[in-house]
């Protein structure tokens, strides 16, 4: 319950920020990640 209440402070603004982030990091990372495993397979 407390999560949902937290969740509900963030701004949109925060939000899209916070996936601009995660496509600029994560991404490239998972995407090198499944590109290891295919050449190994």
């Amino acid at each position: 319950m407390e999560a949902v209440k937290a969740a509900q402070k963030i701004s949109e603004e925060t939000l899209k920020e916070i996936a601009k982030f995660f496509l600029k990091t994560s991404v490239p990372r998972i995407i090198a990640e499944e590109r290891k495993k295919v050449k190994t397979n």
